[in-house]
């Protein structure tokens, strides 16, 4: 029986084959953060009304580079229709980073050195838009991107365990992940967005920069063809994503396990996606919330179905790493942390920890097993071929005091949002062997079937010394606006549960 766990045998296949540096060396990955502790070359993020406005602050007027802002019609955006209207500050966004410095020289803009990042308080989005000059590459070639933790002191946070993976275990803290842009790089240039799940971590105020550092690192690959089990997915609107094993990244061309995401609304040319990544949108986008383990619906005033999915899946990508060029290796000073004095470095505009919530660890889940005397009576269930004798009743239940203890909200959403729990699911992979007359829910979810509904089955019973199968939690976390400032936001995770 195949086992489920966020780093079973699967990730470690996954960590194998992925440990593929964005940079040549870990020396030179560590040289990038020195160079660039300071951000933008020691020029401050500066204030700006991203509103309302037409174009980026410029440059200087002697070589001004000033691009439309990725929301206007004359902006050369290559971002999903369904996302570049979300952006007010109405519905969560703040300014966070920016290259908008009026001495901000257009030699520095080269190769994606222009770049914005918009953070969702209510959402925990941290969206950065990149903008690439005309003209900078050629035809064929993707961004692979994502972020990483540094730490000279060995400090390790949770704030990415919601990302590179759909699966997340709360003793894991995940230093870094991939993602890579479906949508290759134009000839003429653009802006393109690259968006990352940030959990709440409750430890993060204690940490201080430069000690601790979020690095955004971005390169070109070169990808010919992505395939998730063997339907092509050329108009898939999102990213793959997979976690890495360092904090340099990793290259997924030829790859075998990742995550499938989804942005926007829906997925444009539907007849050629496959199914389960279609009937996942359409089932969350009904409140059916079956096929996925994450999900973020709703939250865009402009557009209240909006979707952020990830789905574990076979990815097979086929392409080369020719010349990969770094677009934008840069470090920051993270919302929430401390700067010590005297470092030269560049606070953040929105300085606020990130991340609507966590758990600080495994939930924890009962089994009571009830024994029964007798063969069950239903000669016609296929699971029922094991001879007359007894059996078990075994009922699961969710410890909610556990549950409510390590369930963390962020507090500086306190006094503008509700954050609340509102559904709870145990999942479990389909174990066909201890059923005898009850008949199993199944839900397909990418390469995984799971079951799932009522708490209680009948058959051997469960013990929890042995691993029988992976229990899993998922459950749904409601963020509304007491004063209706905002639409509600429903943000689905799924966490691995310890069994008692």
């Amino acid at each position: 029986m195949k086992k489920l766990h966020p780093f079973n045998y699967r990730h470690l296949l996954v960590i194998a084959i992925f440990a593929f540096p964005l940079f040549s060396c870990q020396k030179d990955f560590g040289d990038s953060i020195t160079t660039n502790s300071q951000t933008k070359d020691g020029f401050p993020n500066q204030p700006f009304d991203w509103e309302n406005s037409l174009v980026m602050m410029p440059s200087l007027p002697a070589g001004p580079l000033n691009p439309s802002l990725p929301w206007t019609s004359q902006s050369g955006s290559y971002i999903d229709p369904n996302i570049i209207s979300d952006y007010k500050r109405s519905d969560g966004w703040e300014l966070v980073y920016n290259t908008f410095h009026p001495n901000f020289y257009t030699a520095n803009a080269s190769s994606g050195g222009l770049y914005f990042a918009l953070y969702n308080k209510y959402r925990g989005l941290l969206r950065y838009y990149l903008f690439i000059p005309s003209g900078q590459f050629g035809g064929g070639v993707n961004i692979e991107h994502g972020l990483s933790i540094y730490s000279g002191t060995g400090n390790t946070t949770s704030i990415l365990n919601f990302e590179g993976s759909d699966i997340v275990d709360p003793t894991i803290k995940n230093p870094s992940f991939v993602k890579t842009n479906n949508v290759g790089i134009a000839q003429g240039g653009g802006w393109y967005a690259m968006q990352y799940e940030i959990a709440y971590d409750p430890n993060f105020a204690n940490f201080t920069y430069p000690n601790l550092g979020i690095a955004w690192n971005s390169r070109t690959v070169s990808i010919s063809n992505i395939n998730i089990a063997g339907t092509n997915i050329g108009t898939l609107n999102g990213n793959i994503i997979q976690q890495a094993n360092d904090g340099t990244g990793s290259s997924i061309i030829n790859g075998v396990f990742a995550a499938a995401e989804i942005t926007g609304l829906a997925i444009s040319g539907g007849t050629t996606q496959p199914s389960l990544l279609a009937q996942a949108v359409t089932s969350g986008l009904s409140g059916n919330l079956t096929g996925f383990f994450s999900n973020i619906l709703g939250g865009n005033s402009n557009n209240s179905q909006e979707v952020d999915l990830k789905m574990n899946s076979t990815i097979n990508l086929t392409g080369t790493i020719s010349t990969p060029n770094a677009l934008s290796p840069n470090t920051f000073v993270f919302p929430g942390e401390t700067i010590t004095a005297n470092n030269g470095s560049n606070p953040p505009l929105y300085n606020n920890s990130l991340g609507v919530f966590n758990l600080t660890g495994r939930p924890t889940i009962h089994v009571s097993s009830t024994k029964l005397s007798g063969k069950p009576n239903n000669p016609n269930h296929p699971w029922d071929y094991r001879p007359s004798g007894d059996y078990y009743l075994n009922t699961m239940t969710v410890d909610q005091s556990v549950l409510n203890s390590i369930f963390v909200k962020n507090p500086t959403l306190n006094q503008t949002a509700n954050v609340s729990i509102v559904n709870q699911e145990i999942l479990l992979e389909n174990i066909g062997d201890f059923f005898y007359q009850t008949v199993p829910v199944i839900e397909n979810v990418g390469n995984i079937t799971v079951w799932h509904g009522n708490t209680s089955f009948d058959g051997i019973k469960w013990d929890t010394t042995v691993n029988n199968g992976p229990v899993l939690l998922r459950v749904t976390v409601l963020v509304s606006s007491p004063t209706n400032a905002f639409p509600s936001i429903k943000i689905i995770k799924t966490f691995v549960a310890n069994v008692i």
